[in-house]
This record gives C-alpha cells, structure tokens and sequence, in this order.
C-alpha cells in the first residue's frame, strides 16, 4: 500500500458534533459507519455552513490522528527508499544512522 492508496477520512456533522469516517466523502444519504461506530448518512454541506463550528466527536477526533500519523510514516517512508543510485542518502537517513561510509 503507497501513501497515495492510504484511505483518508470524511467529517461529517451529525448529532450536534462533528464526526468523521474513514475513506473519501459518499454521496449524500449513503449509508456510514463512523469512527466512534454511530450509523449516520453521508450528506455534502457548504463550506461556510455552520456545523463546521461544531465541536468534534473525542473519539473520531483520535481515530483522525492515527490516519494522519500512519499516512505521515507511509509517506516518511516512501521519501526514504525511493534514491538513485550514486544520489546523496536517502532523506532523514543521516539524521538516524550518522554520516554513511567513504
């Protein structure tokens, strides 16, 4: 799986709080599963709408930061094997395993 195949993440308001569920935005009254396991609707609102002012689910909220953490190593190592030979090492590697050999 490459970062760019990593699911991300859909919040949707619902209930008076924002939640969010993993995978692109569906159309609306498709049925979701949402990270804190409610059952809800999927359903496209504005971007000046007013529940995006609404306080966020605590547990979406985490479940967020995973995704975002897991896609942030995915993709730190992808940055770091993908190098031509001869190239300078690969980003990040001096920092972990000091200066390579002459």
């Amino acid at each position: 799986m490459s970062v760019y195949d990593f699911p991300g993440y859909t919040w949707l308001p619902f209930e008076g709080k924002r939640h969010a569920y993993p995978g692109a935005a569906k159309r609306d009254k498709e049925p979701v599963t949402l990270f804190c396991q409610l059952a809800a609707s999927a359903w496209a609102y504005e971007l000046g709408a007013l529940e995006r002012l609404w306080p966020e689910c605590d547990i979406c909220r985490e479940m967020v930061g995973k995704v975002v953490d897991h896609r942030s190593a995915l993709r730190e190592r992808a940055r770091d094997t993908f190098h031509v030979y001869g190239d300078r090492p690969p980003y990040g590697w001096i920092s972990r395993h000091g200066a390579p050999p002459p």
